[in-house]
């Protein structure tokens, strides 16, 4: 009886430490995924902090060529809307995405193309393009 309780502890004792090792095989392989994860993260930030660097550095390089109101004007509108400008396409605000009617429409296109346009529902700034449908 001994003997049998013996063997069946042993078979026991060879189960788990099958377990156990098959439990660390993955822990092993889930290590691997985490550090290929962590890599491929690392390097991600770093390809976004260049191209911010690189939006930050011709975002100022725009700004030196735009006039001292406008800018003003559009830092304004950002702060307040988190929007400053928006494309005017097929008579909808980029910005608030709004369908501007008729009447807002001729105006805008009444105006000169080197005058200010803003939303009348956003007050964004609306950049004109062949896209507006002016």
């Amino acid at each position: 009886s001994l003997e049998d309780e013996l063997l069946e502890v042993m078979e026991r004792r060879e189960a788990s430490k099958a377990d156990h090792d098959h439990a660390g095989a993955q822990v092993s392989q889930i290590e691997e995924q985490l550090a290929d994860a962590t890599r491929a993260r690392d390097e991600a930030l770093a390809d976004i902090e260049v191209a911010e660097q690189r939006c930050h550095s011709d975002r100022a390089a725009i700004i030196a060529v735009l006039p001292d109101e406008l800018v003003a004007l559009y830092e304004k509108q950002r702060e307040k809307a988190g929007i400053g400008a928006a494309l005017l396409q097929g008579r909808r605000c980029g910005a608030c995405r709004l369908e501007l009617d008729r009447g807002e429409i001729a105006r805008i296109a009444a105006a000169a193309p080197e005058s200010l346009v803003r939303c009348p529902e956003c007050d964004s700034i609306l950049v004109r393009t062949k896209e507006s449908g002016l």
